[in-house]
């Protein structure tokens, strides 16, 4: 009679059990259909610092900031371990292929392994908002950063040659300002559209180990830039910058690292790009993180600096299609493509036509917009050079002065 009893209560145990796993289950079902779904998006918390979050509601601006807490700059004499002072004169000029981006036209080698680059999605976690009564997507995973450093011979982690807290700072400082790229281009694209970007940075010591790197990729034109991204193997050389004292330059080491790595993520999201706005971009978001500041515009001491003091960036016209000033005043290239990136970001996502050249950019990836198309894509009114010019002198020429 016990054991009956027993068997019963077991029965309508397993039975309740049943029915409220069941209303719990349709319950989630229902809401995940909720048609104001709001995003959060997140990197995980123990790879970066304590409270970094990127939260996005809709096509709204970010609620907060990535982060407002830079830790304080450390000072670089005192953080070198072993650093080589022996100046290395620069290789001699020679002349070998135009620099990568110079004329963006891959082979259909490349352009093949650009296809076969993996691309894997954003991962995310769905979870609910109290307050907001919804659920949410947490996105995480954008990237995955290998610094090494070419060290007796071979590359090592950069453990080997700084100290380990240097090390720490850098890479936490790098991955802050590669959050801002994603925090724009989630707001410009969607998640769904991006992908995860590994990206793999080389350090070389000293002018000679940097020349004999980039001569073994066919980039050796490109030496006179302290770092270049490369496309057709998916890796970045920085030659190592310093003082003239032969310390090492932090300042411009993490601002060379986040360009160089701005690269490989435009390279995983969009492929091969026209030349102005592969270094925009990836000048916008170095500035930026510099300035901290969601959308700095250049200050007028900057492109003085950058520009020896020229009055003007090219017109549109100039800066898209390769011409002989691009030889001449490549200096003048770099900032044109800064200020107008910055020029574009100001504009509201349904009126920005660089989004929209941009994703003509991703689809196909491996392959380049037509330059005398983008034109039409970015000034489909006749309005762009006269607009941005009116914006140049108000937000850099004379409101810095």
């Amino acid at each position: 009679m016990y054991k009956r009893q027993a068997g019963r209560s077991k029965v309508i145990f397993l039975v309740l059990l049943a029915v409220l796993i069941l209303v719990v289950g349709v319950n989630l079902f229902i809401n995940s259909f909720d048609s104001q779904d709001t995003r959060v998006y997140a990197e995980p918390i123990e790879a970066l610092v304590e409270n970094v979050y990127v939260n996005y509601e809709g096509f709204k601006p970010a609620a907060a900031p990535i982060v407002n807490k830079i830790k304080p700059e450390h000072v670089e004499k005192r953080l070198r371990r072993n650093i080589d002072t022996i100046k290395h004169e620069a290789p001699p000029h020679i002349e070998h292929t135009p620099h990568q981006w110079l004329a963006v036209n891959p082979t259909s080698e490349q352009k093949r392994l650009c296809s076969l680059l993996e691309r894997p999605p954003l991962k995310f976690t769905r979870i609910y908002d109290p307050d907001s009564k919804r659920y949410m997507n947490r996105y995480y995973g954008f990237f995955e950063i290998n610094i090494s450093v070419l060290f007796r011979g071979e590359y090592r982690p950069l453990e080997h040659y700084f100290s380990e807290q240097f090390v720490d700072d850098l890479k936490w400082e790098l991955r802050r300002n590669l959050l801002f790229v994603y925090q724009e281009y989630m707001d410009w694209f969607e998640p769904e559209n991006l992908s995860k970007s590994v990206i793999d940075l080389k350090v070389t010591l000293n002018d000679k180990q940097y020349f004999n790197e980039l001569v073994k990729h066919g980039a050796e034109s490109s030496v006179n830039n302290p770092g270049v991204y490369i496309p057709w193997i998916h890796q970045a050389y920085i030659n190592l910058p310093r003082y003239d004292n032969g310390y090492l330059n932090r300042t411009l080491f993490i601002d060379i690292l986040t360009h160089e790595a701005v690269h490989a993520i435009n390279f995983v999201q969009f492929g091969y790009m026209q030349r102005w706005a592969q270094e925009g971009l990836a000048q916008y978001f170095a500035y930026r993180s510099e300035s901290g500041e969601h959308l700095a515009s250049l200050r007028i001491d900057e492109w003085d600096k950058r520009t020896g003091s020229m009055s003007q960036p090219f017109v549109m016209d100039d800066l898209i299609i390769p011409n002989k000033s691009w030889q001449e005043d490549e200096a003048i290239l770099y900032a044109s493509s800064l200020v107008y990136t910055q020029y574009f970001s100001s504009l509201p996502k349904d009126k920005n036509p660089f989004i929209s050249f941009l994703y003509n950019e991703m689809l196909p990836r491996c392959s380049t917009v037509n330059e005398e198309n983008t034109i039409d894509l970015l000034d489909p009114e006749n309005m762009l050079n006269s607009d941005f010019f009116n914006w140049f002198e108000k937000n850099v020429y004379l409101y810095n002065k």
